[in-house]
């Protein structure tokens, strides 16, 4: 047990002397880079939404029926 009570304490002091950072500066850090993560996630789902609108108005257009046409017809045929 003492073995490794002695390799906590000396990994945190290693850690201590080698960390880049200060506390502060980490958390800051950190959040920042949560803070982009999120704002890239909301542009990746925004650009999906956008995809999905123009996909669907594709296909409701392709599947509308062309009413000009189904008029003409309809005038051509009308009974005598």
């Amino acid at each position: 047990m003492f073995a490794r009570v002695k390799a906590f304490v000396v990994g945190v002091g290693v850690g201590i002397f080698v960390a880049p950072l200060a506390g502060r500066e980490t958390r800051q850090l950190v959040l920042e880079k949560i803070s982009e993560l999120f704002e890239l996630g909301g542009e990746r789902i925004d650009n999906l939404e956008s995809e999905l609108d123009e996909r669907r108005t594709e296909q409701y257009s392709a599947t509308e029926p062309d009413i000009e046409s189904e008029t003409e017809t309809l005038v051509d045929e009308k009974p005598a």
